[in-house]
């Protein structure tokens, strides 16, 4: 795949990310590879994030640094999308880092396969301690195979070691979400993109993205059910009605996550009344669906839903041992 531009563009958004954007951008500095460019996109930052970013454009010619009103990360990433040149797009959080030789690595891979979309290993970075974080697809993937991996977990839904053909990332209009989504909406933006791609290449073995936990990100806030409605309406309505994808799945693992981890009262749910009520889906969640009139919200309903799912988990290891025995 030749091309006279830059290969990758790397947009990295900014608010208020004075204490973290050094960090993350010498992370891209110090790569072994050299055909980039930096788009550094301000979002309207209240801190030191603007005079940093200046200043860091004025010392290395590959930076470009634009600077808009705060609209959210979205906006931003589109910013930066129509200031980029390169023929590959990777979005970097101004918190988070890039590991060494993870642009030599995703370089090699789109040159030795044609491909659309190359997703790599990532880490979780809390403090001093590092975590591989789990990406259970591998090899050349369909759409279909994309979108599920989304859906039921294997692969991260977030931007995490993503690089997108920039082309077809415009075609896809992968960027036009709902303004007043401020969660999932990178979720949304790689199902737009993946229902135009062809073809997906999973490669978990190399590590390429650090993600920084952070208690102040916007995955940290706590919105109501109703919220989370509208994304379950708005991502099952782009789907195509003849595949076949595990949009119960999405619910659900969305639905555990944001109860135990943001403690989300799903009690009132459209989406979470419609999941139970299908009994082959979530046999004890349906079982124990009248006790939900005594859950008035909060810690109660996550402890519910993590007791639920966890005897859920533990008979399905159960039972996929007991068929491989019986084989």
């Amino acid at each position: 795949q030749t091309c006279a531009l830059p290969i990758f563009s790397i947009i990295i958004p900014i608010y208020n990310g004075e204490k973290t954007i050094k960090k993350c951008v010498y992370s891209v500095l110090n790569q072994n590879f050299q055909d980039y460019e930096i788009i550094l996109v301000d979002d309207g930052s209240k801190d030191r994030s603007s005079a940093i970013c200046a200043d860091l454009a004025t010392k290395y010619s590959i930076i470009r640094y634009v600077y808009q009103e705060n609209q959210g990360v979205t906006a931003a990433r589109k910013k930066g999308l129509d200031n980029s040149k390169g023929c590959w797009v990777f979005f970097l959080d101004c918190d988070d880092t890039m590991f060494g030789g993870a642009l030599c690595f995703l370089y090699s891979s789109i040159i030795r396969q044609s491909c659309d979309m190359v997703i790599a290993g990532w880490h979780i970075c809390s403090g001093t301690r590092y975590k591989r974080g789990y990406l259970g697809k591998m090899g050349n993937l369909t759409s279909i195979d994309f979108i599920n991996g989304l859906f039921d977990g294997s692969i991260p839904v977030g931007i995490l070691a993503k690089v997108y053909k920039k082309k077809l990332f415009m075609e896809s209009s992968a960027l036009e979400i709902p303004a007043n989504f401020t969660n999932y909406e990178d979720c949304i933006m790689n199902i737009r993109f993946a229902l135009n791609a062809k073809s997906i290449l999973a490669l978990p073995s190399q590590s390429i993205y650090c993600y920084t936990i952070t208690q102040n990100s916007a995955s940290h806030r706590i919105l109501p059910s109703t919220y989370w409605d509208s994304v379950f309406s708005y991502v099952f309505n782009l789907l195509p009605i003849s595949q076949q994808y595990k949009f119960d799945n999405f619910v659900s693992s969305s639905i555990y996550h944001l109860s135990c981890y943001n403690n989300i009262d799903f009690s009132n749910s459209y989406y979470f009344e419609k999941l139970i009520s299908k009994s082959n889906t979530l046999p004890l969640l349906s079982l124990e669906y009248n006790q939900l009139n005594y859950i008035k919200s909060g810690n109660c309903f996550s402890r519910f839903i993590v007791f639920s799912y966890k005897i859920l988990r533990f008979i399905k290891k159960i039972s996929i041992f007991v068929l491989s025995k019986l084989r």
